[in-house]
């Protein structure tokens, strides 16, 4: 034990926590595990609230969109079990089968069936050539159709577990503790025979009484069920025959965690040392300190950490707790996830994602000197806080930005926020119009409209956005005129914006002023060349490009940066705007 502590102290990480085995009148519980409608298969639905929560924690592509039932159900219902998976399998030349005494002949047998896209089709649920009616699944095919659905989806992920006999009460309590959520297979009627699948969420243990939560594919209801934990009987239903685990790829299942008396209990690392592949769980109550280098392949935060200084690798940090960051560096290879009921604060030192940064909980930006680089996406999900200090800065090296957002009061900080992209000249980052389009108007550029304080296209390398609105960001429910505004706009080499018929508006101190892109024509230029040479008072709306309260050259240098253009690509405006200087005389002499 001594020469543990000292090999930990090497590597400065310091844990204190609960004890994994769960004392009398202890309740665990995953509340994060979404809950979803029995669509054509409970192993599938079941097997899908579980990659729901994992959609969550670092592997966002699980689910397409949001994982929530009531926001996004056709898209779900799609994952368990798709329109191709119904008419090749579950509803065959619409025949549900669910009763018979054996199946109706389906495509498995027939061919012609469709490629494989959703989790009833690689658990092989409903097929006829696997001897199965509408809905039913055998247990051995459910791991490995979870692994195979991950692996179509671009995650590894390990499944494991026994199909036949009730599992260990500690190796269950052991998958919740170290944030795992499992698949359960019970006898929902108490006939001796099971019959349904279950995702299970969380236990609880009063005076010897032993129970487990679940989901159960029969409500959406966040509130769980709950029921015994026994073995199969015809003298109880809901009895277990049977669980699958589930965890990412690589990772040991065993973990290192703590005891109460802050003593290591380690099944996973025989040297009792963190590496590159160790799956760890911060649990609840427990607490850990980063203060020198160390790594882990994933880490589960439910508790407290600290990071305060030496470099940290991580492959995917999921923040369920409370994620502190004062100093030192963070590298996470994959993802950094921060959870709906995590908080990830960020007041020093420098956090590096090579995947995505997404936010669910709360991200606070407590501080200007601190660093951060994302190379992917940056996205803030529906009910995520994001909270900032001026001048606070996100370097965007390759990343889009995407915000599912109604409420902008929660993400007031993007009006402290400066944005730099610097993907370079061949990659086009996508980012998300949420604001409201009342035009270039003062009203515009308030915190309650999604406001941005700074967007910089280009610094170590060029920078080129494309507007999109794949979200209804407006609280009221309308999707009709979203828009991008920002306190300042600059633009450096190579920079380009492709509106996609959409607007940006920028104020730059001078007023505010609509963003052209490729729709800047001759009625513009009639605009401008009436208000040529007034050196004061002008407004955007009367040529005055620029915002100084002049209508020049200068303004006719926006102009023609972007006169004609119909694509995304900005030209050098000083060959066109000795174009459009006669242009804009013979202007001036008509309107005489």
């Amino acid at each position: 034990m001594r020469s543990w502590r000292l090999a930990l102290t090497l590597v400065c990480v310091v844990l204190l926590a609960l004890a994994v085995v769960p004392s009398r009148g202890e309740e665990k519980i995953l509340n994060e595990v979404p809950s979803y409608y029995w669509t054509h298969g409970c192993s599938p639905t079941a097997g899908a609230m579980i990659m729901g929560y994992w959609d969550t924690y670092g592997y966002s592509g699980m689910i397409p969109g949001s994982n929530r039932w009531s926001t996004n159900q056709s898209a779900i219902r799609d994952a368990i079990a798709s329109p191709e998976h119904v008419a090749d399998y579950a509803l065959y030349d619409g025949i549900d089968d669910m009763y018979y005494s054996s199946p109706y002949t389906d495509k498995s047998e027939l061919g012609g069936a469709h490629a494989d896209n959703s989790l009833a089709d690689f658990m092989l649920t409903s097929r006829s050539s696997e001897d199965l009616t509408h809905g039913a699944t055998w247990t051995n095919e459910i791991g490995i159709g979870m692994e195979n659905y991950t692996s179509w989806r671009g995650y590894s992920f390990t499944a494991g577990g026994d199909y036949s006999s009730i599992p260990k009460w500690t190796e269950f309590t052991h998958e919740i503790l170290m944030g795992r959520p499992v698949k359960l297979s019970v006898d929902s009627d108490g006939d001796g025979n099971v019959d349904h699948s279950v995702t299970a969420i969380g236990f609880r243990n009063t005076y010897g009484i032993r129970e487990y939560a679940c989901r159960d594919t029969w409500s959406t209801s966040s509130t769980p069920r709950w029921e015994r934990f026994r073995r199969v009987s015809v003298a109880s239903a809901w009895g277990i025959d049977g669980m699958d685990t589930f965890r990412p790829g690589g990772t040991p299942r065993d973990t290192m965690w703590t005891s109460a008396g802050g003593n290591w209990q380690d099944s996973g690392w025989s040297t009792g040392l963190p590496d590159s592949s160790a799956y760890a769980c911060i649990t609840d109550e427990a607490g850990i300190t980063i203060s020198a280098d160390a790594s882990a392949g994933y880490v589960m935060n439910r508790g407290t950490m600290d990071i305060q200084g030496g470099t940290f690798t991580v492959g995917t940090l999921a923040s369920a707790g409370l994620t502190n960051q004062s100093d030192g560096s963070v590298h996470a290879s994959g993802s950094v996830a921060v959870g709906a009921n995590g908080a990830y604060i960020l007041s020093g030192g420098a956090l590096e994602v090579d995947s995505e940064l997404d936010v669910s909980g709360e991200f606070n930006f407590a501080s200007s000197s601190a660093h951060v680089i994302v190379k992917d996406k940056l996205v803030l999900e529906t009910g995520s806080t994001f909270t900032a200090v001026p001048s606070a800065t996100i370097h965007m090296t390759g990343s889009s930005f995407e915000n599912e957002s109604t409420n902008s009061s929660n993400l007031a900080g993007l009006g402290n926020l400066k944005m730099v992209f610097e993907g370079g000249s061949e990659v086009i980052n996508l980012f998300e119009a949420a604001g409201e389009n009342v035009g270039a108007v003062i009203g515009g550029f308030v915190e309650a409209n999604f406001l941005l304080d700074t967007l910089q296209l280009g610094e170590a390398a060029a920078g080129r956005i494309q507007l999109v609105d794949d979200f209804d960001n407006q609280s009221d429910g309308s999707s009709v005129g979203e828009a991008v505004y920002v306190n300042n706009l600059i633009m450096n080499a190579g920079a380009t914006i492709d509106l996609s018929g959409l607007n940006l508006y920028y104020f730059n101190d001078g007023g505010p002023k609509r963003f052209f892109c490729g729709d800047a024509d001759v009625g513009d230029l009639g605009i401008l060349a009436g208000s040529y040479g007034q050196t004061e008072g002008m407004v955007w709306a009367g040529g005055d490009f620029t915002g100084d309260g002049a209508v020049n050259v200068a303004d006719l240098g926006v102009l023609a940066a972007n006169y004609g253009v119909t694509g995304s690509a900005i030209p050098e405006p000083a060959s066109a705007t000795m174009l459009l200087l006669g242009t804009i005389a013979v202007l001036r002499r008509r309107k005489k």
